[in-house]
């Protein structure tokens, strides 16, 4: 019996295990039939609850596949080489792709989506097709974000073959996290361009001052200190290195009122490199640090944010969108967020917090130094900062994209 609907996930963190998680329970609200989900063994490893509460049986609706050994080492290591601790292995461009063909082959589909774009334009460039009509799912276009003064060769090939995927044969709807980056790319090709919104799972209430006392006190963070919470997958990207650097432009009586939270999974490489930075800024200042090293579930993810006094989100350069700042805005927490992009431009029109260039330590020190006080600066607005994650909420992500791909997974 044909699937429904594939779903290809390659990438083990960011945003895509919570988006897999919402098509799995939208596909299975709106009965789609069946719903194959391939990704590899260090997904189903380090995101097991994405697949909570489903059967993975014969004549079950949802069936999750993950990677032959060979390609699993394949991936792995086309993933250090990223990382810059790995050679570059062969077939890297096209890498991606042949994991889809060959999956696709063996596991026949009405449709195929695809949950990083990114990382096809390459080889579909050559006109290579798919085992089925694919849709897909655009993160990282830098070329958008590219500045006037430094053209790079780089963006400009991206742009290229952006274009040329969106004129692909077999190439659906392109959905773009991006409203300004979707509107650009209407009309240039012959697959829908499609804008879907960053999901966010809103808290089940507004929390009260003892419900954030309650918080603090299960996390063990320190009385009388104000909680700044840098939260989510630790990646070079996301400007946690400069954050430490820029720490000691604050003043020792300004560190006796601040703790940092650092919640999230890094890759042992990264990790060898955090681990001994925090340590040593512990004990040569007065500075509180918490360090929670893993991914963590729902429940604890509410308890960081209704503990925390601000949320750090000094991304370097990022051309996407954030998660954490929406889950800021849910739990009504003010950000301190890189100045650029759609991240700066969200922060400055919906009064989420503060935006800064994080490559600049005094005034990343200088954003923090202002959440010191008894009240926030004044561009933070914790109604407009909610009202913005109300209209992210997760049951429009997932009704946006089945509506999309209605046509194509039906029988």
């Amino acid at each position: 019996m044909i699937d429904a609907l594939t779903l290809f996930e390659f990438w083990p963190s960011g945003h895509t295990p919570n988006f897999v998680r919402l098509i799995i329970e939208a596909c299975r609200k709106h009965r789609i039939g069946c719903l194959r989900v391939i990704v590899s063994k260090r997904f189903l490893d380090q995101h097991q609850f994405v697949f909570d509460g489903f059967e993975n049986v014969p004549g079950s609706p949802l069936r999750w596949v993950a990677l032959d050994d060979v390609d699993e080492a394949a991936l792995n290591a086309a993933h250090a080489y990223i990382a810059g601790i790995g050679p570059q292995p062969e077939h890297l461009p096209t890498l991606h792709w042949e994991l889809v063909e060959k999956y696709g082959r063996r596991f026949p589909s009405r449709h195929i989506l695809l949950m990083s774009l990114d990382l096809y334009p390459l080889a579909l460039s050559t006109g290579r097709l798919a085992p089925a009509d694919f849709s897909g799912i655009f993160f990282l276009p830098h070329f958008y974000y590219r500045p006037a003064s430094r053209p790079s060769v780089f963006d400009s090939l991206q742009e290229r073959l952006v274009l040329r995927l969106l004129n692909h044969p077999q190439l659906r709807a392109a959905f773009f996290l991006d409203l300004d980056v979707a509107n650009s790319l209407k009309g240039k090709g012959t697959a829908q361009v499609i804008h879907l919104q960053d999901p966010v799972r809103l808290p089940k209430h507004r929390a009260t001052r003892a419900d954030k006392v309650a918080a603090r006190l299960r996390l063990g963070a320190p009385a009388g200190r104000k909680l700044f919470l840098f939260f989510g997958d630790v990646t070079g990207r996301k400007g946690l290195m400069e954050l430490i650097d820029s720490l000691g432009a604050l003043t020792t009586e300004e560190m006796q009122h601040m703790c940092l939270a650092v919640v999230g999974h890094a890759e042992p490489h990264i990790e060898r490199r955090l681990a001994p930075r925090l340590e040593r800024l512990a004990a040569a200042t007065p500075l509180s640090i918490m360090r929670r090293a893993a991914y963590v579930d729902e429940a604890e993810l509410g308890d960081w944010f209704t503990a925390a006094d601000v949320v750090l989100a000094p991304y370097m350069h990022h051309v996407g969108m954030s998660g954490i700042l929406l889950l800021a805005a849910a739990y009504r927490r003010p950000v301190i967020s890189q100045d650029f992009g759609p991240m700066g431009r969200l922060t400055r029109d919906y009064r989420l917090g503060l935006t800064v260039n994080p490559s600049d330590p005094s005034a990343l020190a200088g954003a923090m130094r202002s959440f010191l006080g008894e009240t926030p600066p004044p561009v933070f607005d914790p109604e407009v900062a909610f009202a913005l994650a109300k209209e992210q909420s997760q049951e429009k992500f997932a009704d946006t994209l089945l509506e999309k791909l209605g046509p194509y997974i039906g029988e």
